[in-house]
């Protein structure tokens, strides 16, 4: 939900726009377990007598304000978030209280003398307090951020947008983040581009309190690519390298483990991506994605749970009418590996390559009112992404949405 008392008032500011949203989730769930006597895969997933109990509220409030003409921009915004859960699983019972405080500000000013939603000159600056709570007495964690952007054209065929972050944290050793893309056309619409940056993640309270000495994880990566148009502006091609080192991993040895640990070395990824965009007439959408990843931990052995091959291809056709559009989406993985974690040695071994097809419809009522139809799974495959983990079958879901 979402109120707006924006208006103009004079050329030098506008009047605040307040806007807020609450969301409340209650879920009851049962969950199976695994059997470490098991002797193959059909047995290593049983039914167990396992269940949580999870509820969770969240809500946000913020204030915006433009001046200057909409060349400055401030927005404040508070989020909060609790989240009770309560488990009965193979190692007895457990539970959690968190809550989660967030505070904003960000300020953007454009320095082309357009507004802030249309500059091609943008500076940014976002200062942030976080705090987290486990109330079940592992503490408080606290975080303050300060970050600064720029997003703009240098020329008429180049731009750039960069991106640095400092965090100030309680729990762990402060972490600075930054991030670097720009894009530059060599004509006729053909473009190059390219992106690199470093990222930090936490570990959770869960993890971390299984493993005092625990660090966070450290990514760092880059890729660079080429997107060329078809002949008469009938899609896209666009060819993509990436290389990623991830550092500090954080794991568990087996399913059954308590204690998280960090890799003793890095994990590395590499590959390529491919998307090609088609328009073949005015109605239909074909859209294709490929995607190569050679991905090893820290031991040198391929990556569990990542698949080698990936392709997607999406179709949108809107009818004449106007009214209903039909979709689908097709999913083919080749090359996926995981560890059986029942035989000796926990091996990694591939899982078989399987094909998902889902397919939607949707119809316009009125303006304000949508008809909805999707199956998923439409050819009820029978596949596994996890060994022992059965995926759901062919499901279909009628709906109505509505927009006001």
């Amino acid at each position: 939900m979402e109120l707006s008392l924006r208006k103009a008032s004079s050329i030098f500011w506008i009047i605040p726009a307040l806007g807020f949203s609450f969301r409340a989730t209650d879920a009851d769930y049962d969950f199976d377990t695994d059997d470490d006597s098991a002797t193959d895969v059909a047995g290593y997933v049983v039914d167990a007598a396992f269940r949580t109990n999870l509820s969770e509220r969240s809500g946000s409030v913020y204030l915006d304000h433009a001046a200057v003409e909409g060349r400055v921009d401030h927005r404040l915004r508070f989020d909060r978030t609790t989240q009770k859960e309560d488990t009965v699983a193979k190692f007895g019972p457990s539970s959690s209280d968190l809550i989660t405080q967030v505070v904003t500000y960000r300020l953007q000013v454009a320095a082309d003398g357009e507004s802030t939603q249309d500059s091609d000159q943008l500076f940014s600056l976002l200062v942030e307090r976080r705090e987290d709570e486990n109330r079940d007495g592992e503490g408080t964690r606290e975080n303050n951020s300060i970050a600064l952007e720029y997003r703009g054209w240098l020329t008429d065929n180049a731009s750039m947008q960069a991106g640095l972050r400092r965090d100030d944290n309680s729990a762990f050793i402060n972490e600075t983040t930054w991030n670097l893309s720009g894009s530059y056309f060599v004509g006729k619409g053909t473009r190059v581009h390219a992106s690199a940056g470093r990222s930090v993640v936490n570990p959770e309270f869960f993890t971390s309190s299984s493993n005092p000495d625990l660090i966070p994880e450290k990514n760092i990566g880059y890729d660079i690519g080429i997107e060329t148009p078809f002949p008469a502006k009938s899609g896209t091609l666009d060819f993509t390298y990436f290389n990623e080192k991830l550092e500090d991993k954080i794991f568990f040895e087996t399913p059954t483990s308590v204690t998280a640990l960090n890799a003793p070395s890095n994990s590395n990824r590499q590959g390529i991506e491919l998307s090609v965009f088609l328009k073949p007439v005015e109605l239909l959408e074909l859209t294709l994605n490929y995607t190569l990843t050679d991905a090893t931990n820290s031991d040198g052995e391929i990556e569990i749970r990542r698949p080698r091959n990936e392709i997607g291809i999406n179709t949108t056709w809107r009818l004449p009418n106007g009214a209903t559009t039909l979709s689908g989406d097709l999913r083919y993985v080749r090359g996926l590996y995981d560890q059986k974690f029942w035989e000796d040695g926990d091996p990694r071994e591939k899982l078989p390559n399987f094909t998902v097809v889902n397919l939607l419809a949707s119809h316009s009522l009125t303006d304000h009112i949508d008809l909805t139809a999707r199956i998923t799974n439409a050819f009820d495959e029978d596949y596994q992404e996890v060994w022992g983990y059965a995926t759901r079958g062919r499901a279909g879901y009628v709906g109505v949405r509505a927009s006001w």
